[in-house]
Order: structure tokens, then C-alpha cells, then sequence
């Protein structure tokens, strides 16, 4: 693909995916990430050590601390770890005597979560709702920024003609109603105004709200040691992603190609060989769903760090600190086509691989591990029993809203094998002459006639030639490319963060 192609994608999706001005976009420039749909399909629910393995892969990519759009990772600073270390080192402040507060505090809590026998809280019912109708409204909206680019790019009259009077209001409608659905049946305004007492009455009793999310998070129960690497489960909603209809598609014209190099910044302006005449592409993005993690801990007032750590953040632009971002959520990509123009070199197509350099996207010197490209590992060479779940892993489950089973398909590893088991090989061993049997169907020849000159035989005993063996049937077309691409992480900035409120009183 060509790089001028590759910053068009970037450029596209900064402004369908990163609009609000808290998010931005980070790449994976450095290496390709792409996971399989069998992989996927196993995260909720792991039950084999190739299925851990992959958990564990996709827990530490999108777990990675953001700084800019190049997404590296350190192996070291993840997600988890600062998390916990913020929860078990911060100095947490005494509080201040509010019992309409409290009561306020304590609704917001009824509303939002549930509490098991055993203590564990884990969203309620009515929070997944409005996370699901939520979501169902960001896509509706990245669908028309898409559709919106594409169609004011157009130069044809008709196509213009046909954006302005029939797609734009048709898409703009499914906005409004995602926007109803999510207001109404998604509970909008008392979801969020419980989760903003959540934030501000928590002052409060600080004691006890930071006492709630250190057992939201306890790494001796909450980490997972079965995989190849300790990591702390992470997931995506909605988990049915692998149907055809739950894919958006979408376009690039050489016109909006232009368009977009003609906005991108200065330092990512490449050459345009104008070899492409479209690229087309099926895209989605999901959050990421952590049940061990609350951002509101990040940021809330009610606590401060000891003296001389580094800050989570400095709240500058761009951030700065030990956390000054997270991954909320993942573009993916997947069913990448590129169309060369008449008389154009063919271009290879396959799973989305940056090729630009990153120097182009970030100042900062990348020398970090890259990313990984996670796929199914091969089975077992015997049955493995399960780990017991893990109590994040169940609370993945509850906290992926309607989540659907989805059948591993079969890696090309898993296809290798079987047709190198010893049943297929015993078949095929059946199937083919063997040199025995070769030997065995060579004519006979009677030598004492042979002795007695050419003319001895008759038209009859004339040995023909063997008949040569039929052209071995064409090689199975290989199985289409299922890799799901990562196209961009979607971050969210932190601001300032600890900072505390000025009226608060500490040990």
C-alpha cells in the first residue's frame, strides 16, 4: 500500500473517531497488529493454554500507557500497574460530613451497581444498558462522519446529487434516532447524573469510596497467571463482531484521497504517485472493558500522591506523566481492497501494515518493544483441563452486554495438522500409486519372441507405450484472509491528575 494511501487512513480516521477533543488516535506504525476471530472469540471465556496465551496477548496490547500517535509498548508500564500501585501507595483524604451528600452518594451507587454474596460489585443492569445504547449512537455517528467525508469529496454531480438528497438525511436520521434511543431507553441523563455523584459526593467519606474501588481491583485474585505472562483480563464490547452485518463498509475515491493528503499536517505529507484509484474497506470500533479498572479513581479529587512521585498527569497538551492516557476503545479494519488505476502496478493486498516511518507521527525517539500480531496458537498435542476462572474473567462476562458465542474457525496451523495427521496421510497413502503397484501394471514380455526378430510379432503384439497419468488437479485456492486489523487505538486524556480538592482534610 502505498504511504500516501496509508496517511489518508489516518487522516479519515482522525476525523470520524477522534472528534471530541479529550480523545486522540494512536497507531500501531511499528508494528502490525491483527488478531484472528477464533482468538477473539476465546477472550471472554478462555479454556485451553493457547486461548490464555492469546488473552494474555490481547490484554497487554491494549493495555499499553498512550503518549502520542505511535503506539508502542515497554513491556513494564501497563495499564494494571500503575493502576494498582495508585490504588495500594495513594494518600487518601479524611473527608468532611455531608449527610445529603451521603445520600445522594448512596442512590448513584443502588442505580449503577449490584452486589454479589461474596462482595464482588459489578455493573448494573441498567448501566449496560445505557453503555449499549451508547455505543449503538457512537457508531451511528462514525457511519455518517464516514459517509460525509466520502460523499463532499465526490465530483461527480450525480453522486453529490445523491449524497445531499437522499444519504445525508437518511444517515442523519438513523443519528437522531440512536441519540432518542440512547436518551430514553438507555436512561441518559440518570446514568450520568449518578455517575457525576459518584465523582463529586465521594468527598464525602473518601475512606470508603477508595475502599470500594481497591476491592474492585485486588491483583492477588484479579490477575491471571495462566498464561504465558501475568496479566489482568481485559476485553471489547459488543463482543458479535465476526458477522457480515456487523461491519460498516466504507470508500476512498482518488478525489477524497487528494482531499484528505490536501488536510493532513506538514510533517506527514508524502508523495502522491497516483496509482490508486480506490481503496475500500469494512470497519467498526468497540471499547475495551476492563472489570477491574474505574477510571473515576484516576481522576477523582480525593486523593494525592506521596512526595516527589512523577503525577499520572500534568494536564498539558499533550499530556505528560506516568498515565497521561489510556485505550478506550479500538478501531478495527478488516477486508482491505485496493484498486490500482489503468496501467498501475497491482498492489498486494492483506491485513492492514503501516510502512510509514515514525518519525513521521511522533518527536519522541521510538527504541520501545513493538506491538504483537496475535493469532491463534496450535492445539495442544493432548488435552489440557481448564484454570478455574479467575473472578475478573467471570466479570468480564457480566460486564460484556450482550455477548455472543462466536465459532473458532480453524487456523491455518489446525489445517496443516489435520492434513498431516496420520488418518490423512493414510488416506492419501491409499490414494496414490505406489511404486510396487507402478511395476506391477509394466507390460510382460515374452523374450524367446523378442530372439526371434520383429517380424515375429503381429499388429496384435505391438507394446504399446504406457498411458502417462493424468495432470494432478490445481491446488486448492488457500483460505481467505480473516485478520481483523487494529487501524487505530482510541485514547482518552487525562487531565490533571492528582488533584486534589483544596478543602479536604489528611491524616
Amino acid at each position: 500500500m502505498d504511504a500516501y494511501v496509508q496517511v489518508a487512513l489516518i487522516e479519515k480516521a482522525k476525523k470520524v473517531f477522534a472528534l471530541d477533543g479529550g480523545l486522540f488516535l494512536s497507531f500501531p506504525v511499528v508494528t502490525p497488529v491483527g488478531f484472528q476471530p477464533a482468538a477473539l472469540a476465546a477472550l471472554l471465556a478462555p479454556q485451553s493454554a493457547a486461548d490464555y496465551a492469546a488473552a494474555a496477548d490481547f490484554s497487554r496490547v491494549v493495555n499499553f500507557v498512550p503518549r502520542d500517535q505511535v503506539a508502542t509498548i515497554d513491556g513494564e508500564n501497563f495499564l494494571w500497574r500503575i493502576y494498582g500501585d495508585i490504588l495500594a501507595n495513594a494518600e487518601v483524604a479524611t473527608g468532611r460530613n455531608d449527610p445529603v451528600a451521603d445520600g445522594r452518594h448512596a442512590a448513584a451507587q443502588a442505580l449503577l451497581y449490584e452486589i454479589d454474596g461474596d462482595g464482588t460489585r459489578h455493573e448494573s443492569a441498567a448501566y449496560l444498558s445505557y453503555r449499549s445504547y451508547r455505543d449503538a449512537w457512537f457508531t451511528a455517528q462514525e457511519d455518517y462522519n464516514a459517509q460525509r467525508i466520502t460523499g463532499e469529496a465526490a465530483t461527480d454531480p450525480a453522486e453529490q446529487q445523491h449524497w445531499h438528497d437522499t444519504l445525508e438525511p437518511q444517515l442523519r436520521g438513523v443519528v437522531g434516532q440512536a441519540l432518542a434511543d440512547w436518551q430514553t431507553l438507555g436512561r441518559r441523563a440518570e446514568i450520568e447524573a449518578a455517575l457525576a455523584s459518584e465523582i463529586t459526593d465521594a468527598a464525602n467519606d473518601p475512606g470508603l469510596r477508595w475502599s470500594q474501588w481497591q476491592a474492585g481491583f485486588n491483583p492477588d485474585i484479579d490477575m491471571s497467571h495462566s498464561g504465558p505472562v501475568a496479566f489482568a483480563p481485559t476485553g471489547f464490547s459488543p463482543t458479535d463482531i465476526t458477522g457480515a452485518g456487523n461491519w460498516l463498509s466504507t470508500s476512498m475515491s482518488a478525489t477524497e484521497i487528494d482531499s484528505l493528503l490536501a488536510g493532513a499536517p506538514n510533517e506527514l505529507h508524502v508523495e502522491n504517485t497516483g496509482n490508486i484509484e480506490q481503496v475500500t474497506f469494512e470497519y467498526r470500533s468497540v471499547s475495551v472493558t476492563r472489570p477491574w479498572f474505574d477510571s473515576a479513581a484516576l481522576t477523582s479529587r480525593i486523593w494525592r500522591e506521596p512526595a516527589e512521585s512523577v503525577p499520572l498527569s500534568d494536564g498539558a497538551d499533550p499530556p505528560g506523566g506516568r498515565l497521561p492516557a489510556y485505550v478506550a476503545a479500538l478501531v478495527l479494519v478488516r477486508n482491505i481492497v485496493v484498486k490500482p488505476k489503468a496501467q498501475a502496478p497491482a498492489v498486494a493486498t492483506g491485513p492492514l501494515r503501516f510502512t510509514l516511518a515514525a518519525t513521521l507521527l511522533t518527536r519522541r525517539e521510538v527504541n520501545l518493544a513493538p506491538m504483537v500480531m496475535m493469532r491463534t496458537a496450535p492445539p495442544p498435542a493432548a488435552p489440557e483441563p481448564a484454570p478455574p476462572p479467575t473472578r475478573a474473567f467471570i466479570r468480564l462476562q457480566r460486564q460484556s452486554f450482550n455477548a455472543v458465542a462466536v465459532a473458532a474457525a480453524p487456523t491455518p496451523t489446525a489445517m496443516l495438522a489435520r492434513r498431516f495427521s496420520p488418518a490423512a496421510l493414510a488416506v492419501t497413502e491409499a490414494a496414490s500409486p505406489t511404486a510396487t503397484s507402478l511395476i506391477a501394471r509394466r507390460p510382460m514380455i515374452d523374450i524367446a519372441r523378442l530372439r526371434r526378430g520383429p517380424l515375429a510379432f503381429g499388429r496384435a503384439d505391438t507394446i504399446e507405450p504406457a498411458a502417462a497419468p493424468p495432470p494432478p488437479p490445481p491446488p486448492p485456492p488457500p483460505p481467505p484472509d480473516e485478520t481483523i486489523s487494529v487501524l487505530a487505538f482510541v485514547c482518552k486524556r487525562l487531565p490533571r491528575a492528582p488533584d486534589p480538592l483544596p478543602d479536604l482534610t489528611w491524616n
